[in-house]
């Protein structure tokens, strides 16, 4: 497809720009656009990833308003069976700027959601969470989003779809798509009824400042499209990729992803130094305020404003959606490796956690 692409220094948007112009790429070429090289180092890569990914670009159509989006349209539009990415030729383009402000969800979403959380969960507090942004801890989100609509990452956007296309053909692996934000909103919804009413206070100002409704981050399939930027995003000043769940969760604090204190405390230990030099390279909150990813599932494992829940996020969740991702890069080993059984699931419907190091 003819993308101009939108205006970038990153090599990576660059690299994965000229597999956009040719018209497909299989999965181990676009992994090796985003990463820069292929098999990254700390990838125990035994499998050949070799299906073929195509592009196709849209300005009219249902959904004008994403960036991009991957959608199995073949029947309709009576083309081959295929694994398509359809990508925005306006929002990602030179002129993104200002058409992303012009016909972003930024604004046409703002007004339907703010209308749809006042009648639907804060009643008379309808009106309340207007003047709350200043105590939200998610008011960062405002600048990652603009990013994403002013300044688009042609790698970031095209590697969240290659990786829901992959989670589509594995058929998501034994995880169901739902599994933390059903168990986050249960948590929620068993609260009492002044810090449930409170809780989606919050919610709602986190909404207000990000591109999507709040719950939209946390389902599995998209906190792990996240999950893969964010390594994509790290590796180059790690030098590897994580390949257990310590060097997973020292990876994830040092991308600004907020974390339990459990966690915190774990690798703060002396013990922990030399995990710390290796995955210590970043400024959190830098990349907190500006990464797009980064925010996005800050706001999706805090969806349920819950520390608790965060920290079953990280006790259950991100391992279990790491091993599948190194099983998306060609490790069969990648579950076994966070300590899961490919086969047992716990009632969250994740796979079934051997053992849990923090403790």
């Amino acid at each position: 497809m003819k993308l101009l692409g939108p205006i970038s220094t990153r090599p990576s948007d660059k690299r994965v720009l000229k597999l956009v112009r040719k018209g497909e790429a299989t999965d181990d070429q676009l992994f090796e656009a985003q990463f820069g090289e292929w098999p990254v180092r700390g990838l125990d890569k035994d499998t050949l990833c070799d299906d073929i990914v195509k592009f196709k670009g849209f300005l009219r159509d249902e959904k004008l308003n994403p960036l991009a989006y991957f959608f199995d349209y073949s029947h309709a539009r009576n083309e081959p069976e295929s694994n398509n990415i359809y990508l925005n030729g306006l929002l990602l383009s030179p002129v993104a700027p200002v058409a992303g402000l012009l016909a972003s969800r930024m604004v046409f979403a703002r007004f339907h959601d703010v209308l749809d959380l006042a009648s639907a969960e804060l009643g008379r507090l309808g009106l309340v969470f207007f003047g709350a942004g200043l105590f939200s801890s998610y008011r960062y989100a405002l600048l990652s989003s603009l990013v994403k609509v002013v300044a688009p990452s042609l790698a970031d956007i095209v590697g969240e779809e290659q990786i829901h296309i992959r989670q589509k053909q594995q058929n998501f692996g034994s995880m169901t798509q739902a599994a933390f934000q059903a168990a986050a909103h249960d948590w929620v919804e068993n609260q009492p009824s002044m810090p449930r009413n409170y809780i989606y206070l919050k919610q709602a100002v986190d909404m207000l400042l990000t591109l999507m409704p709040r719950e939209y981050f946390a389902q599995d399939h998209e906190l792990q499209a996240r999950l893969h930027n964010i390594i994509v995003r790290g590796y180059p000043a790690w030098g590897k990729i994580p390949q257990n769940t310590d060097e997973l969760y020292a990876a994830l604090l040092d991308m600004g992803i907020k974390s339990p204190s459990i966690v915190r405390e774990y690798l703060a230990r002396p013990e922990q130094e030399q995990l710390r030099k290796i995955f210590n390279q970043h400024s959190s909150l830098l990349e907190g305020h500006w990464n797009p990813s980064t925010a996005e599932m800050n706001i999706g494992l805090n969806s349920a404003r819950s520390s608790t829940v965060l920290e079953q996020g990280w006790k259950d969740c991100l391992p279990a959606l790491y091993g599948v991702l190194l099983e998306y890069y060609g490790d069969s080993s990648g579950r076994a490796k966070m300590g899961y059984s490919p086969v047992e699931e716990d009632v969250l419907g994740l796979p079934m956690k051997q053992e849990y190091t923090p403790t």
